[in-house]
């Protein structure tokens, strides 16, 4: 059975997806509500009773704001730890392929950032369509 208090913060599930989209990329959206609301019904007690639409953003700004910074503290690694990158070796390209695909679905934002240089490099782009091909290829 639901309480009073749980259909007031489910009631809210709109306001807070909006917000969450503001702050984050579609992927980490749903997860940022979710995350508030269980935290929200679980430390119901430390609600102070006055305004519920802004302590439940609150909750969600500073989850949304802990997750960015987790993926800050990642550093990205260092190019030239990765001598694959460079070619030659068709498995260790296919390898490095993989990886880097394994990287940019954790990374959204790595992502397009990514896709917004391979469009403006055909030779980039020609590398990119010849590891997938190796990558399929020895993987199937």
């Amino acid at each position: 059975m639901v309480d009073a208090f749980a259909e007031q913060v489910l009631e809210l599930r709109r306001f807070l997806r909006n917000y969450a989209y503001r702050l984050s990329d579609a992927a980490d959206a749903e997860d940022l509500v979710q995350d508030t609301i269980e935290r929200a019904l679980r430390h119901r007690a430390r609600f102070d009773g006055r305004n519920l639409k802004a302590w439940l953003a609150t909750i969600l700004r500073n989850r949304a704001f802990d997750l960015q910074r987790r993926r800050r503290r990642r550093p990205l690694e260092d190019l030239e730890q990765h001598p694959e990158l460079e070619g030659g070796d068709v498995e260790r390209e296919a390898i490095a392929h993989l990886e880097l695909e394994a990287v940019l679905r954790a990374e959204p934002e790595l992502a397009v950032l990514l896709l917004r240089q391979v469009g403006r490099d055909n030779r980039l782009k020609g590398r990119i369509r010849r590891a997938r091909l190796r990558a399929r290829n020895l993987s199937g």
